[in-house]
């Protein structure tokens, strides 16, 4: 997983789970996704063929700001709690 401040890209393997003695078993064929999230301001691709996929997502700038806002908040109420 590579992650800076405004990217994140991740790459996805199902096929570990062949191997980690889990009592089900699912791959994907294909699945492309993409989203505009109006909520945090952000954009996200992912893409996988056969089980093997990479993860891209784009913060803004607003985006960043927004989490920072409801990061304080939720400090604010947490500290109100003590």
């Amino acid at each position: 997983m590579i992650e800076t401040k405004h990217w994140l890209i991740e790459g996805r393997n199902e096929w570990k789970q062949l191997l980690g003695g889990y009592n089900w078993y699912n791959i994907t064929i294909i699945n492309l996704y993409l989203e505009n999230d109006q909520m945090t301001y952000g954009y996200e691709f992912v893409f996988t063929v056969l089980g093997l996929g990479i993860r891209i997502r784009y913060n803004t700038q607003k985006g960043l700001d927004q989490f920072e806002m409801w990061s304080n908040e939720v400090d604010e109420a947490y500290d109100a709690t003590k």
